[in-house]
């Protein structure tokens, strides 16, 4: 499960903003796909990257386009549920990968393998094994 955001004070362009804060907005808009991390990794400055994630974000959830983040705000609370509904979509993938796996699995010729070899043991153990290939 991702960490949910949780800021401390208001970030946007023109306020004095905590680092703490900055790394957190970027590491969920990254998450989210709303910030490319730069090849020196993320710091904890603000940059126009960042708030042009924010605004892109805030206009996909058609929240107020401000580049603003207010602590238990709109964009705060919906820049979680994003995430949270990401990771849950994501465990039903992984856990539906995980059954068509099984179900690869048993209709798969391992798995028929195993019938004939069950078969082929039946059928030795009772005397009849002609039609067993």
């Amino acid at each position: 499960m991702a960490k949910m955001s949780n800021f401390s004070s208001t970030l946007g362009p023109s306020y004095n903003v905590n680092g703490r804060d900055v790394l957190g907005a970027k590491g969920t808009l990254s998450q989210l796909g709303y910030y490319e991390v730069p090849a020196h990794g993320f710091t904890e400055w603000p940059d126009t990257p960042m708030f042009n994630g924010i605004q892109k974000f805030q206009k996909d959830r058609n929240l107020i386009v401000d580049a603003i983040i207010k602590p238990n705000g709109p964009t705060e609370q919906a820049m979680n549920r994003a995430l949270q509904e990401k990771f849950t979509n994501q465990s039903r993938m992984n856990s539906n990968s995980l059954f068509n796996q099984f179900d690869k699995y048993n209709s798969g010729s391992f798995y028929n393998a195993g019938n004939r070899f069950a078969e082929s043991y039946t059928c030795c153990a009772t005397g009849t094994c002609d039609n067993i290939a």
